[in-house]
């Protein structure tokens, strides 16, 4: 007569045996040279109890922990899980999502909660790859991110709403055409704030001395932000070596500032910039005026 767990009904041997074909091994092969195969035939069928170091052995085999086999279920993922899952959120907390994703991985199966986990790894994986514009891995990132939000009843719209921007713009910025993947969003909202990380995207660019393709996004790009354009033409006109212009753009910017009202990013930017442009152009009497309104306006901010 098999041993069962009192309370599920499930044999220790119908674990194994369950576990053993699910991996697509034989006996012979679960064996190995550490016990004989007539010994795991009574063992699976109830007939043997196995010794603590057998259940290790077998428990190693197949992947799982040995408490598994004295567990009262016969769900290896939901075992595993109710091991780790503390482990998994004290890693999430910490934001080290590299190590969940392999811890969740390692549990060899998903529900909706992992799926939601694994969701939000991913993502921000990829967009910290996409930071460092690592378009590739980024998009092997919010491909598996897209895959497991599909797995989960919880919501993930606005996590996936993210990757589409940065789907749009990594694509954008390696075409330098208007032929993307994604469409661009509709929202007013949400186009300025794509238009917002696209510029500063191109500043990132231009300060990396990648001036050809800085140029070439900004050509493609149709900013409805005026002042976005002419500060990323002020900055190209610098990196070509023409600082008269890049003044001339530069205080066209300030001179509309009571209007636009800008952040204080922008402001400071301008300004910064205008410093230096005058600078190259040998306007030293200019370039300590805006030295000191920079300095005055980074006081004011503190």
């Amino acid at each position: 007569m098999k041993r069962k767990n009192a309370s599920s009904g499930v044999s220790l041997g119908d674990k194994i045996k369950k576990l053993r074909k699910e991996k697509g091994l034989t006996q012979s092969e679960l064996c190995g040279d550490f016990i004989t195969r007539s010994m795991l035939s009574l063992i699976e069928n109830g007939r043997a109890k196995p010794s603590r170091s057998t259940v290790a052995y077998i428990a190693d085999k197949l992947g799982v922990s040995a408490g598994y086999f004295f567990d009262d279920g016969d769900d290896p993922f939901s075992y595993k899980k109710s091991s780790l899952i503390d482990r998994i959120k004290e890693l999430f907390l910490k934001k080290h999502y590299e190590a969940v994703i392999s811890l969740c991985l390692s549990l060899g199966g998903c529900d909706d909660e992992i799926a939601l986990i694994l969701t939000e790894c991913y993502y921000k994986e990829g967009a910290s790859k996409y930071r460092l514009g690592k378009f590739d891995d980024a998009d092997r990132y919010f491909e598996e991110a897209i895959s497991y939000s599909e797995k989960t009843v919880y919501s993930t719209d606005a996590i996936i709403s993210d990757i589409k921007k940065m789907l749009y713009l990594s694509e954008l910025i390696r075409r330098g055409t208007y032929s993307p993947k994604y469409p661009l969003p509709s929202g007013k909202k949400d186009s300025e704030r794509l238009e917002f990380e696209l510029y500063t995207y191109i500043l990132k660019v231009i300060e990396s001395s990648r001036y050809d393709i800085a140029a070439q996004i900004y050509d493609t790009m149709r900013f409805s932000n005026e002042l976005y354009k002419l500060h990323i033409s002020a900055r190209l006109s610098l990196a070509s070596r023409n600082p008269t212009r890049a003044i001339n753009l530069l205080e066209e910017i300030i001179s509309r500032f009571e209007e636009c009202l800008p952040d204080a990013f922008f402001k400071y930017s301008i300004i910064s910039d205008l410093e230096i442009a005058s600078r190259s152009a040998s306007d030293f009497e200019r370039a300590y005026k805006y030295a000191l309104m920079r300095q005055e306006f980074s006081e004011s901010l503190r």
